[in-house]
């Protein structure tokens, strides 16, 4: 039997597979135990029934202060009990990106250290889904190194790639209460400050990513100079692979009721339907190719680069669906973009939902996903799903998902002599490595050279074929289990 506790931010898809990895798996499993552990954030879903209130408090100091956490147990799904850790300072959930969200990372992390020892129940494995859990083995290793029950727990990370340092100012070491040697380059240190990133990969017994693209490159790179990354250099035998299964809650196109016409692979009339759909509710023009952006709208989702293509994308006579919300800046710049490109730019001024996203996805042709980090987003799964192919940077599952096409160069790109385009029998979308403004350009329009040839149904039909099975995200989790538990 492999006792596990799962700890993520939360439960729902855009923070990792919290909400559906550990029910899969241990209705699927029977030599296997799991816990959820999450912070008692606002506005989470906490399953059927109320909660119930342990005698047992993981106090935790952070920051010169003392926070007393409770837990309070309910039970998911499937019969897994959750644990949400609860304190005023988790409420508004964990950030990376500001102190308030870097002390509720630390304090949540104390919490579950807390909650390791204290349990009725010694776990075999902690699970850490995502870089806001990362703090973990950290602090496993160095704060709780003297207690036999964390000693005797393996600590796996899961992270969507090596792109996001998350860094903090030095002054964090001692705020957190860490030893003052993980101020080094030996420790936490990261060009002056540290880095949540590098103590994970210190200290976890394992490193899960979610293709082998990371494995790959850092084997490729072994002896050289590439910064944080040099770390795993001797320790690529902790480095696994998860792949990521697609959202349960998305139907597919076949059965969705919330699109327009219901389409499949094998029928693509519907999708036809749907983006005429699209077009007429947006006042767009019609038989344009339908391209779409859905994210904030900052620089972190990559805006900022869709807006540096702007009067290529329009030159190419394409219609740009915006699903998302942004600060005051960004939302001038999209309303100054509908009044200039009238009936080619529409933006749906909302946080996208699931439905909102299906509906979007089902009349879409392309799908912009110009990241400046990797995240733990879905996003290009439903838009394949949807037969809607996207254009993205090889990170995080995309590095897994999506095969790029490729184009024979002749003498210039993007001319009338341009290349010929090769399209392979696993092709299914369009990559470009690095956060460069020609690089996204150049894998944009290659996207509309097909989308204008005879190849582009052949691209879209092995996009709707790729499989994205929750079988092999839970065989993957079970063997890092299992060379964990030895």
């Amino acid at each position: 039997m492999i006792r596990v506790l799962y700890v993520g931010s939360g439960f729902c898809s855009a923070k990792g597979l919290a909400g559906e990895l550990p029910e899969y798996l241990l209705n699927h499993r029977s030599d296997i135990t799991i816990d959820v552990a999450v912070p008692h954030s606002q506005n989470i879903d906490e399953g059927a029934g109320r909660l119930a209130e342990r005698l047992v408090e993981c106090n935790a100091r952070v920051d010169g202060q003392d926070y007393q956490v409770k837990v309070l147990e309910g039970r998911l799904e499937g019969h897994v009990r959750a644990f949400y850790m609860d304190n005023d300072c988790l409420r508004d959930g964990l950030d990376l990106s500001n102190d308030d969200g870097i002390r509720a990372c630390a304090v949540f992390a104390h919490a579950v250290c807390a909650w390791l020892e204290q349990s009725p129940q010694a776990y075999d494995i902690v699970h850490c889904d995502g870089l806001l859990t990362a703090l973990i083995p950290t602090f496993m290793r160095c704060l709780h190194a003297d207690s036999k029950r964390i000693r005797n727990t393996k600590a796996l990370v899961f992270l969507p790639g090596v792109e996001n340092k998350a860094i903090a100012d030095m002054s964090w070491i001692s705020r957190m209460r860490l030893p003052e040697e993980m101020g080094s380059s030996e420790g936490m240190e990261f060009y002056g400050r540290i880095s949540i990133l590098k103590g994970a990969y210190l200290y976890a017994d394992a490193l899960a990513f979610p293709s082998d693209y990371i494995r790959t490159a850092i084997e490729k790179n072994r002896g050289r100079d590439i910064g944080m990354e040099g770390v795993l250099f001797d320790r690529t035998d902790r480095i696994h692979t998860l792949s990521m299964g697609a959202c349960s809650k998305v139907p597919g196109p076949a059965r969705d009721k919330a699109i327009a016409a219901a389409f499949s692979a094998e029928d693509m009339n519907g999708k036809a339907r749907c983006k005429t759909e699209l077009a007429q509710r947006l006042r767009l023009k019609k038989n344009r190719p339908m391209i779409t952006f859905i994210g904030e709208l900052d620089s972190e989702s990559g805006f900022d680069m869709v807006n540096d293509i702007l009067d290529d994308l329009m030159d190419r006579q394409a219609n740009l669906v915006i699903l998302g919300q942004g600060n005051d800046a960004y939302r001038s710049a999209v309303e100054g973009w509908q009044n200039e490109f009238r009936g080619s730019v529409a933006w749906i001024n909302e946080k996208p939902s699931c439905e909102s996203v299906r509906r979007v996805l089902s009349g879409s042709d392309i799908l912009l996903l110009p990241a400046k980090h990797d995240n733990i987003s879905r996003l290009h799964q439903i838009a394949m799903m949807y037969g809607c192919v996207v254009v993205a940077r090889r990170l995080g599952c995309v590095a897994h998902d999506v095969q790029g096409v490729h184009f024979l160069e002749i003498l210039g790109r993007h001319e009338d002599s341009g290349g010929y385009i090769k399209i392979g029998p696993d092709d299914n979308g369009f990559i470009f490595e690095r956060y460069d403004c020609d690089e996204f350009f150049n894998s944009a329009m290659d996207a509309l050279d097909v989308y204008e040839s005879a190849g582009w149904n052949e691209v879209r039909s092995h996009a709707m074929r790729q499989s994205f099975s929750f079988e092999q995200t839970a065989n993957d989790c079970m063997k890092i289990y299992e060379a964990l538990k030895g």
